[in-house]
C-alpha cells in the first residue's frame, strides 16, 4: 500500500479556513481501505516545513469551512459518531462531497463524527439502519385471527377527540370518540390521512387527541394471557393533544368521488414518549440503498407488486354493519367509542397499477401517487382504518408474505388507508395514498 502515494495526485493549495497539517492518521485509514483514492486526492496538500504526510485540515477557528456544517450550528443538529455513514462512503452508496458536508468537528468524540438531526427534534426522520424505527416488541404469542399481536405495531395511534358525556359533574365524565388511524414518525407528529380533517375551520383543536400505545380501546391496562405464568401487560398509553395539522396543499375530496393527495401530519402538543419498547417510531421509505437492502429490492413500486402488505387499525370487523349507507354503527362502550375495541390487522398483496386501474376507472395510478392492495374476498381495510398505515418489511420472494421476525426485519410504511368499495371485503382493493411520493413534502412539513 505505501506504494500508493506515489501514484495519487492532487497535490494540492488548501482552502480558505483549511490549513496544510501532518495527517498520518488518514493515510492509515487509507491504507487500511477505510477511505477510497478519490478521497485522499481530495485532502492532499503539501508543505516543506512538515514531514511525513500531509493533507488539508479545518483551521483552529470558530469559523466554518464553505460548504460544511462542521460546528453544527443548527440547533437541531448536533455532532455525533455516524461510522454508518462512513461504511456507506466506502460501498459506494453516498458521494465525497455529500460526506463532506456531514463531517463535524467535537473534541468529545473520537473517531469520525458528522451532523445529525437531533431525535427530539420534530424534523427528525429515522432512516432504517439509525436502528431508531420500525421495531418491535410483541408481548404475546396467543392471539391470532383478525386481532393483531399486542404490541407487534408499536407505531400505530388511533385519532380521536373528547366528548364530554356528564358537564355537571366534578370533574367532567368525558370519553374519547375515534373516527381514524395514523402512524408515529417522530416524537412530535403522526402522519395520517388528509380526509380525516375535514372542514379543518371548525376543528376545536383543544380536544383533539392522539392516542399512543394503546391495544384495548375500552379498558385502561392491556394485558393478555394469564392462565399458566400470569398476565402480559402493555405499558399505560399515552392519550396527547394535537397542537395543529398540516394537510397537503393539494389536497381534494368531494364527497362520492376519491381523494387526492390525500396525506396529513398531525404535530402533537407535547412529544411522545419512545423510551419504552412498545411505542416506537415507523420507517419511512426514503429510498436509500439501506432501507432496499433490507426489503432486497430495488425500489417501493412495481419491485413490491406482490408483497403481502399488513394493514392496521380499528375498524369495522362485522361486514354486516357494512350495508347501513349511514356507516354509523359503533361500538359504544363506558367512556370511549370506536369501530373496533381491539387492534386489528389484515395482510392483503400489492398491486400492480395497471390492474389498480381496473378496478377503479377514472382514477389515475399511473402518476405514483397512490397504491391499491387487496382484492380478496373477506380482507380489505374499512371505514374507520382510514389514515392508518400500510407497512411492510422483509418478505419471502417465494410466497411474499413478510418475515416478521427476521433480524434485519423493520416495519416500513408505503401507504395511507385512503379509500375503498362502498362493501368491504367483498373483493375489491383498498386504495392508499403512496408514502415514498410524498417523502420530499413531509421533510418540507417537519417543523
Amino acid at each position: 500500500m505505501i506504494n500508493c502515494l506515489v501514484v495519487i495526485q492532487g497535490i494540492q493549495i488548501c482552502d480558505r479556513n483549511e490549513v496544510c497539517q501532518k495527517c498520518d492518521d488518514e493515510y492509515e485509514r487509507f491504507k487500511n481501505g477505510e477511505v477510497t483514492r478519490t478521497y485522499m486526492e481530495g485532502i492532499l496538500c503539501k508543505n516543506s516545513n512538515i514531514s511525513g504526510f500531509t493533507c488539508c485540515k479545518q483551521a483552529p477557528s470558530t469559523t466554518m469551512a464553505p460548504g460544511k456544517d462542521n460546528e453544527c450550528r443548527n440547533p437541531l443538529k448536533k455532532c455525533t459518531p455516524c461510522p454508518e455513514l462512513l461504511q456507506q462512503f466506502r460501498n459506494g452508496e453516498v458521494e465525497y462531497d455529500y460526506l463532506s458536508e456531514k463531517q463535524c468537528d467535537d473534541p468529545n468524540i473520537g473517531g469520525y463524527s458528522c451532523c445529525k438531526k437531533d431525535v427530539n427534534s420534530p424534523s427528525f426522520i429515522p432512516s432504517v439502519d439509525s436502528g431508531l424505527c420500525g421495531h418491535t416488541s410483541e408481548i404475546s404469542n396467543i392471539v391470532g385471527g383478525a386481532d393483531a399481536k399486542p404490541g407487534a405495531y408499536p407505531f400505530m395511534v388511533i385519532i380521536g377527540k373528547t366528548e364530554i358525556v356528564d358537564s355537571t359533574s366534578k370533574p367532567y365524565q368525558y370519553r374519547y370518540n375515534y373516527r381514524c388511524g395514523g402512524s408515529l414518525i417522530n416524537k412530535w407528529y403522526v402522519l395520517s390521512a388528509g380526509h380525516c380533517y375535514l372542514n379543518q375551520e371548525f376543528i376545536d383543536f383543544s380536544n383533539e387527541i392522539v392516542n399512543i400505545g394503546d391495544y384495548y380501546t375500552d379498558s385502561t391496562t392491556d394485558c393478555v394471557g394469564g392462565k399458566d405464568s400470569g398476565p402480559s401487560c402493555l405499558p399505560p398509553n399515552q392519550i396527547i393533544q394535537v397542537q395543529r395539522i398540516k394537510t397537503h396543499e393539494d389536497f381534494r375530496y368531494v364527497p362520492g368521488t376519491d381523494p387526492r393527495n390525500d396525506i396529513t401530519l398531525v404535530k402533537l402538543k407535547q412529544p411522545a414518549d419512545i423510551d419504552n419498547k412498545y411505542v416506537k417510531l415507523v420507517c419511512l421509505p426514503l429510498g436509500l440503498p439501506q432501507d432496499l437492502r433490507v426489503i432486497r429490492s430495488r425500489n417501493y413500486d412495481e419491485d413490491i407488486v406482490g408483497v403481502r402488505a399488513h394493514v392496521i387499525g380499528w375498524g369495522y370487523t362485522d361486514l354486516s354493519h357494512l350495508y347501513d349507507s349511514q356507516f354509523q354503527v359503533q361500538v359504544d362502550t363506558e367512556n370511549v367509542r370506536a369501530l373496533s375495541n381491539v387492534q386489528q390487522v389484515v395482510d392483503i398483496p400489492l398491486l400492480s397499477n395497471s390492474k389498480c386501474e381496473n378496478y377503479y376507472t377514472g382514477v389515475s395510478f399511473s402518476d405514483g401517487k397512490r397504491v391499491c392492495a387487496g382484492a380478496e374476498y373477506g380482507k380489505d381495510s374499512c371505514n374507520g382504518d382510514s389514515g392508518g398505515p400500510l407497512v411492510i418489511s422483509r418478505f419471502s420472494k417465494r410466497n411474499m408474505n413478510l418475515i416478521t421476525n427476521h433480524d434485519d426485519s423493520v416495519w416500513i410504511q408505503i401507504g395511507i388507508t385512503s379509500f375503498g368499495s362502498t362493501y368491504c371485503g367483498k373483493g375489491r382493493p383498498g386504495v392508499y395514498t403512496r408514502v415514498s411520493a410524498y417523502i420530499d413534502w413531509i421533510k418540507a412539513n417537519l417543523k
